[in-house]
């Protein structure tokens, strides 16, 4: 929307679009014909590491040689592709002062979420919308100065194959003069034991200083480190732990001796969650709990939107506003929320 808004001052058609996976690929299949099909995702990929990699604010380095071509490529078609974006943003702003102070006009707060994981340009990005802008303090800055807000875990850096990179975090007070710092020591959400052996975790494996955290839940509990040969035996072993914390689950766990016959429970079914990482976890999950016949619940695998309710609570305040809504909807909304509601006039489509 940016780069169409000031359409006059950049070289871009004025019908430029996004470039979408079918396009990329034709494109590269005509600059790179005698190539693979892997071979070819290898260069696009190498291509869109160094757009998101690359720090505008210093001289290029290493750039990939089929970089050029792609870009003419690109442009003859009338095309950006999405790493564009943000660096196409970025030259604009750098080479038009006048468009970057309404910019700065326009947003005075920025806020970034995650900043561990910003790549270089994003940092160029966030370096030229902030300029001189006010500290963290508050103190009042340059006229036009933005103020800036980041909050982010060293510890919890997981993008660096999209081009994040931790420096970006660690030279935060050099980036914005006057920062203020302010470390969250207060956990809510772990026992002490968990919290102790996830610092040792960490200071083990970062060279990212680790702040003394303090929780704020009491009861201790226990913390078992459990490695598993497969991932399969991983699921076994999840499944195991249950049938014990349950006291059994069928005559199978006694039979089997996975659980002492004499055992009582400590808990039951709904005093169990099972966190994993990965997606391709669950399926190994789901079928080591129907085997042994442990009814269980998966929540998070559908969008938001698609959770019972969530659909018509968004409606409700889109109708509000005096939005469009499907006629369907409105019924459904009716039943829902009954009659006693004031609707508001509303288009309906």
């Amino acid at each position: 929307r940016f780069l169409r808004e000031h359409l006059e001052r950049t070289d871009f058609p004025a019908g430029f679009h996004i470039a979408g996976l079918p396009e990329i690929e034709r494109i590269a299949k005509r600059l790179w014909p005698a190539k693979s099909h892997p071979q070819r995702q290898e260069i696009l990929e190498a291509i869109s590491q160094w757009k998101a990699g690359c720090d505008y604010d210093q001289n290029p380095a290493n750039i990939p040689k089929e970089l050029a071509e792609y870009h003419d490529s690109l442009r003859a078609s009338g095309l950006l592709d999405f790493d564009d974006l943000l660096g196409e943003t970025y030259k604009l702003l750098k080479a038009q002062p006048e468009v970057l102070a309404h910019v700065q006009a326009s947003y005075p707060f920025v806020f970034v979420d995650e900043y561990q994981d910003i790549n270089g340009i994003q940092h160029s990005l966030l370096k030229i919308l902030v300029g001189g802008g006010r500290s963290a303090s508050g103190a009042e800055g340059p006229p036009g100065g933005v103020l800036l807000t980041a909050i982010g875990d060293p510890h919890q850096s997981i993008y660096s194959f999209r081009g994040s990179d931790l420096k970006f975090f660690e030279s935060f007070p050099q980036d914005f003069p006057g920062a203020v710092i302010r470390t969250l020591k207060e956990n809510y959400r772990s026992a002490p034991n968990l919290l102790k052996a996830s610092t040792q975790m960490m200071a083990s494996n970062s060279s990212v200083k680790v702040p003394e955290l303090v929780a704020k839940i009491y009861t201790q509990g226990h913390l078992t480190l459990h490695e598993a040969a497969t991932d399969k035996a991983e699921a076994e072993y999840v499944v195991h732990t249950i049938e014990k914390l349950l006291a059994g689950t069928s005559l199978f766990s006694h039979d089997s001796r996975r659980v002492d016959a004499g055992s009582s429970a400590s808990c039951s079914f709904g005093d169990i969650a099972v966190f994993y990482r990965l997606k391709a976890q669950a399926e190994l999950l789901k079928e080591a709990l129907d085997r042994s016949g442990i009814p269980y619940q998966i929540t998070g695998e559908k969008p938001l939107l698609e959770e019972p309710g969530i659909y018509e609570v968004v409606m409700l305040f889109r109708l509000a506003q005096g939005w469009s809504v499907p006629s369907e909807r409105v019924e459904c909304l009716s039943e829902a929320f009954g009659e006693g509601i004031h609707w508001p006039t509303v288009l309906i489509n």
